[in-house]
């Protein structure tokens, strides 16, 4: 699944969690097993994160209450038939 925030909050989730835990982007791409573009891509929140993602980003959970949907995997795919 992926999760849709609101505006700013992604971005603001995955900044706070390299900043509390002081990584650098590259550790912080390792860390969560994921290349850099595709880190860059969540933080500028033109993709949406994983389920999986959010759930090594935000162990308190403090930012569910800012997540607007949750869409399947390939929610934007184009309809085969």
């Amino acid at each position: 699944m992926r999760l849709k925030f609101v505006k700013g909050k992604q971005h603001k989730l995955i900044r706070n969690f390299k900043t509390e835990r002081g990584l650098t982007w590259k550790q912080l791409a390792d860390l969560l097993k994921i290349k850099e573009g595709r880190l860059k891509a969540y933080v500028e929140e033109t993709s949406l994160i994983s389920e999986e993602i959010y759930n090594s980003l935000d162990e308190g959970e403090k930012y569910k209450k800012f997540v607007l949907e949750r869409r399947e995997d390939n929610w934007g795919g184009p309809k085969e038939g």
